[in-house]
Formats: C-alpha cells, sequence, structure tokens
C-alpha cells in the first residue's frame, strides 16, 4: 500500500504491521519490522527467505532517507520494530554504504523503539548510536545462535559461535540490552546437553533473554540442509522428525513431540538456573516477563496473556475479559484488536497452551484444562500493509 507523506512524495511504506499472524503473535511483541536489505551474503542453508540463487544478490530496499524521516516523523504510535526480519541488516556492503547506521540513527531522532537480530561483527561500527538509544530505552539487540557446534556448511558467511559469544560480552559492556535469538535449533545437530551448555554461556556473557526455536523447513531447502549435515545418520534423523510436517504448507515444522520434549527439557534447565528463556512455539513454557527498554512498547503475545490470566488463578477466559487486559498496552490499537479477535474467533488464539475452546453461554471461550492444545506452526515475515 502507498503512502502520502507530507513532503508531497509518496512511497511504499517502509514499516510493515508485524502481528497478521498468529505465529507472531504468540511469542513475540513487535508492532512493525522493517528491513533494510534484500537476500543475505551470509547464506545460512536453512533461511526461511531462501529464493534460489539469489542469496547473494543483495540490494537495498530503503529507497531515500527522506522518505524514511518523513515516514517516522508521522508514524502514530509505532510500538516496536523488528528491523531485519528477514536479511540481517549488517550485510558486508554496509561497510561501505553505512546504511543501517543512517537508519538507526533516523530511528533514535524519531524515538523509535527498536529490536535488531543479527550475527555480524559489523555491529561494533555503530556502538555509539545504539548507546545514544540505550540510553534512551529505545533498543535491544538479539545475536542470532543457531547450533552448540561450529557448522561452516550450513552457514557459511557467518560468524563463529566464539565470536558471537563475543559480541553479547561486547554489547553488554557497552550498556546496550542484548539478548540471543537460539534459532533455528536443528533437530540433533546437538546433543540437549551442548544446547543447554550454550544458554549457560549466552547469560553468562550477557543476555537477558533467549528466544529458542526449532528449524522451520521447507521443500525448497530441504536437500540443501541434508547435505550440509555431518554424516548420514544425522540425515536419516532429519528425514524422520520432519516426515510429519505438513508439506502444503510453504513452512513445515518439526514433529510436535519432538519439539514438545526439546523445549520442556531447556525449559526446566532454564527454570532451575533462573534463564530468561522464551519458547516460540509454545507459550506455556516461556520463564520471562519483559516489561523495562523496548519493552514498554510492547504489544502483548499469548504468553502474557495466559500469565496473566494464570496469576489470577482464572479458569475461564472470555473475548472481553481478553480485549480488557489487551486494552492495557500503549501500543494496542484497532489493528492489533482486530487481529486478537480474529484468532479468537478462528479458536486458535491460545493453540500451544492450556487454555482449550469450548462453547459458552455468550458464545466461544477458552477454558484452562490438563491438555496442552498443541499445533506447532512456523511463523515468518512475508507480507506488508
Amino acid at each position: 500500500m502507498n503512502k502520502s507523506v507530507s513532503n508531497g512524495l509518496t512511497q511504499k511504506k517502509h514499516l510493515n504491521s508485524y502481528m497478521y499472524d498468529i505465529g507472531n503473535l504468540r511469542s513475540h511483541h513487535w508492532k512493525h519490522w522493517m528491513d533494510v536489505y534484500e537476500n543475505c551474503a551470509f547464506d545460512c542453508k536453512y533461511c526461511v527467505y531462501r529464493s534460489g540463487n539469489k542469496m547473494g544478490k543483495i540490494r537495498s530496499i530503503v529507497p531515500s532517507m527522506e522518505l524514511l524521516e518523513a515516514e517516522l516523523a508521522e508514524i502514530e504510535n509505532p510500538g516496536i520494530v523488528y528491523l531485519g526480519p528477514k536479511a540481517d541488516i549488517y550485510q558486508p556492503q554496509d561497510k561501505r554504504l553505512e546504511l543501517t547506521r543512517r537508519v538507526l540513527a533516523a530511528f533514535e531522532r524519531h524515538n523509535i523503539s527498536t529490536f535488531v537480530v543479527t550475527r555480524s561483527e559489523l555491529i561494533e561500527r555503530d556502538l555509539d548510536i545504539l548507546r545514544a538509544m540505550a540510553t534512551k530505552g529505545l533498543v535491544e539487540v538479539s545475536v542470532t545462535i543457531a547450533s552448540a557446534r561450529v557448522q561452516p556448511a550450513l552457514e557459511p558467511g557467518t560468524a563463529s559461535i566464539e565470536k558471537r559469544l563475543d559480541m553479547i560480552s561486547m554489547l553488554a559492556a557497552n550498556g546496550i540490552p542484548v539478548s540471543t535469538h537460539f534459532s533455528p535449533i536443528i533437530p540433533y545437530l546437538d546433543d540437549v546437553e551442548d544446547l543447554k551448555d550454550l544458554m549457560r554461556m549466552m547469560t553468562d556473557r550477557g543476555a537477558s533473554c533467549i528466544y529458542a526455536c526449532v528449524l522451520g523447513m521447507a521443500d525448497r531447502y530441504y536437500d540443501v540442509v541434508r547435505a550440509a549435515l555431518p554424516d548420514d545418520a544425522m540425515s536419516a534423523r532429519i528425514d524422520r522428525v520432519y516426515e510429519t510436517g505438513n508439506r502444503r504448507l510453504d513452512i513445515y515444522s518439526a514433529d510436535q513431540s519432538y519439539i514438545f520434549e526439546l523445549m520442556s527439557d531447556l525449559t526446566d534447565f532454564a527454570s532451575k538456573r533462573a534463564l530468561p528463556f522464551a519458547c516460540v512455539h509454545i507459550p506455556e513454557f516461556d520463564t520471562v516477563e519483559r516489561s523495562g527498554h523496548i519493552f514498554r512498547q510492547k504489544l502483548p503475545n499469548v504468553g502474557d496473556i495466559i500469565r496473566y490470566f494464570n496469576r489470577f488463578g482464572k479458569k475461564q477466559v472470555t473475548l472481553s475479559d481478553t480485549i480488557e487486559f489487551v486494552n492495557g498496552f500503549p501500543a494496542v490499537d484497532d489493528a492489533f484488536r482486530d487481529t486478537v479477535r480474529k484468532f479468537w474467533n478462528e479458536g486458535v488464539l491460545f493453540r500451544n497452551t492450556y487454555f482449550n475452546p469450548v462453547d459458552g453461554r455468550d458464545g466461544t471461550m477458552y477454558e484452562r484444562c490438563d491438555k496442552l492444545d498443541l499445533l506447532v506452526t512456523n511463523m515468518r515475515v512475508d507480507q506488508g500493509d
């Protein structure tokens, strides 16, 4: 959709709506998303945004800083903007172009709460801007680590795990809130104890939260991922764990029992050691509630909603109860309320929680049960407003 801005120019909006998908609403807090580049030089073989042989064909998708500045000046209640969900904002050519630096500076000038995900050491160049944003409570950086072992065949263009752990230490030492995207965890690439050791190292280095997600598979890169694994036995395990996936979907999940067992184990480990852990698939397994820094402007996710009702021992929940709760968040608007109503009416709002849909006298309600209403699906960002 095009948007006219006050200087008379017309543009496709840079900031796109994030909360259109139940997978996104399940575990994230971002109201908008924006990419700086299209395609990615890191060429991770499991990337859900792989498009044939185009991964190395990087191009800027910010046509004009003037247009971006005008949009940021006019946007009302932007909430948190997820910067770079489809392509790392620190592409190699950004060392020369410095486009990301200019985008961050614009966000800082307009007081836009910003969530940045990267696996690039180039972020160190922008510490001055990130520190200024952190002082104003405007930024969190999340460093992506997909595995406990170095696997160059799967991530050919990326820094080592040790270097990424060093990035966490560096950001934390500079007063910049930092988390980790433990994503995607590739089934059986690492054993569970290796994953736990890595979680401990993440938090020891200064990560304030760990977001964990199991690999979403797609037929277009299935063979590429399989070929990059170290041996035939591991490839056979991958075949088994994804054989139940719904191939009618563009991105399909690993076996639900595998995800449940793995995330149960990691959540238990995190809880016993007070490690902040957010399971992207299953809100019941989140062990952290976030409210400071950028999260003052968050949209509530399903985990926030069910924790609120659990805290007060509520066994049955109506739509009006849910809307009343989400209205307490300053970033909530009519579009978000409509999204909540949509997924409520479809009976999937509390999927992967212990709140199951039942028919009540006043229409459908959800009731807390002993059975987890489990149906794991994978999220992605593939549309804008």
